[in-house]
């Protein structure tokens, strides 16, 4: 059985049982049919004021609606609003969404309220936020590690002398005996990375011995412990010496 369709005037086959219900061939024709049997109101553009018909279903609550996308977005942007982070103006729809001018000023506007600015940088003056946990472990002095370097090195310089092993001095040998070594330890021969290797003096540097190269060498933190306990022994002659109970001053060996 052969029908018409009320949309394109073409003809379709269909079931018998289907000669009374069925309208249209396809479903693009059968969406159109539909949509024509809604009731369309008239209402004005919300932008440049053309009247136009619309489904009720598609006009927003405020009543408004425009009648092209080049109008909505128009009427969309009127809004002017100022960035509460940076002060920036932008447009945006209305409503109260609208205080950050994008994802990265929410994010950093959002913690500033969750996280409000408690402590102030020594050395720049800048407020950041720490937890109490942090300030009680003594965190909320600097706002970075560049800050804190700068304000120990400025502090150094005003008479406050720095560590001898803490030193630029110190450093530039360090470096030159690990490459001289290859950063392999004197006494196991192990292979280890720069952090874990230290550089020893062979004579003691409190009992006048130089950072000449010849007198440094490098060795692993257990090999260190050892061989510092080792030449303590042989220059006191005391088997059960320890490191721990005896002080270096003026070029001699003193029990604490």
């Amino acid at each position: 059985m052969y029908k018409t369709c009320v949309i394109c005037n073409k003809e379709f086959h269909i079931p018998p049982c289907r000669k009374d219900t069925a309208k249209t061939c396809s479903q693009k024709c059968s969406g159109k049919y539909k949509t024509s049997l809604k009731k369309l109101t008239k209402i004005n553009c919300g932008w440049c004021g053309v009247v136009f018909e619309q489904y009720p279903s598609l006009i927003n609550k405020t009543g408004r609606s425009y009648c092209s996308k080049d109008c909505s977005n128009k009427g969309r942007t009127i809004h002017n609003y100022k960035c509460e982070n940076c002060n920036k103006h932008f447009h945006g729809c209305g409503g109260n969404k609208n205080r950050f001018c994008s994802i990265q000023c929410t994010k950093e506007g959002r913690k500033e309220e969750r996280n409000p600015k408690n402590c102030e940088c020594k050395q720049c003056g800048k407020q950041f936020h720490k937890s109490d946990y942090a300030i009680k472990k003594g965190e909320g002095i600097y706002c970075s590690n560049i800050c804190k370097s700068k304000w120990q090195t400025g502090h150094y310089k005003t008479g406050k002398p720095s560590h001898y092993y803490s030193n630029t001095h110190w450093f530039n040998i360090r470096k030159q005996v690990l490459k001289r070594d290859r950063n392999t330890c004197h006494s196991c021969k192990g292979s280890f990375k720069t952090k874990d290797l230290q550089v020893n003096h062979i004579k003691f540097r409190q009992l006048g011995g130089s950072d000449a190269l010849e007198n440094l060498e490098t060795l692993c933190r257990v090999c260190h412990g050892v061989t510092d306990a080792i030449r303590l022994k042989e220059l006191l002659g005391d088997d059960k010496a320890r490191m721990r109970d005896y002080k270096f001053k003026d070029g001699t060996i003193t029990k604490k």
